[in-house]
């Protein structure tokens, strides 16, 4: 014969938990805390490696921008030495007295700068003249064109000159003097600056200078 036991009745909320259920759910609790905390730990870690590979990027661009800003003078240190410097100059110079002119030339530096001493022979023709009356006094503006071949290259100048009549066959004038165009040592340079100028009638020679400056690139 067989006895058939009865169902269990289920459990209610108010029934009191056996020690060992109460010790399982303690240990879930516990195991459930750890996994969060671990979650949180690799959170935290991923965070830090984030920052620090943000540091580490941040420090390498701010390198090397000061690298760029250290050898930007040293790349710009060719330029300055190939920027144009400006140099005070005279050139003496004196020969015969006619409508082209021959002579000889001595260029002498007076500051610091590109150019050297440097003397040859030089031409002079007349571009065109006219004549001018200022208080009574008549003068002659004659623009020169002179072609000056030294040693270490040529130029040409334009050089307009007021001459005035001093008496007694003597000339004077005074006028200015502009770079046109060089070979050589000059090939680059430009510049200007004064001119006086004397000629006699009776020997037919003259004498002139030119001071002022020179810019060689």
């Amino acid at each position: 014969m067989t006895v058939t036991a009865p169902p269990r009745p289920p459990r209610r909320l108010s029934d009191p938990v056996e020690r060992d259920e109460f010790e399982a759910l303690v240990e879930a609790l516990i195991e459930e805390a750890r996994q969060r905390a671990r979650r949180r730990r690799r959170a935290y870690m991923a965070v830090a490696a984030f920052l620090t590979l943000g540091a580490a990027a941040i420090f390498t661009l701010l390198d090397r921008t000061a690298e760029a800003q250290t050898a930007s003078p040293a790349l710009g240190a060719p330029s300055s030495l190939s920027a144009a410097s400006k140099q005070r100059v005279e050139i003496t110079a004196g020969g015969v007295n006619g409508p082209t002119s021959s002579g000889k030339f001595l260029l002498t530096p007076i500051g610091a700068g590109g150019l050297a001493t440097d003397s040859g022979t030089e031409t002079s023709i007349v571009r065109n003249e006219r004549f001018v009356v200022r208080q009574g006094q008549s003068a002659k503006i004659v623009t020169w064109i002179t072609t000056a071949k030294g040693k270490h290259g040529s130029f040409v100048l334009r050089v307009p000159i007021e001459h005035i009549d001093a008496g007694n066959g003597f000339h004077i004038g005074t006028g200015t003097w502009t770079f046109v165009r060089g070979t050589g040592a000059y090939a680059d340079a430009t510049g200007g600056g004064r001119v006086s100028n004397a000629w006699s009638e009776m020997s037919g020679r003259w004498s002139e200078r030119r001071d002022g400056y020179l810019t060689v690139r």
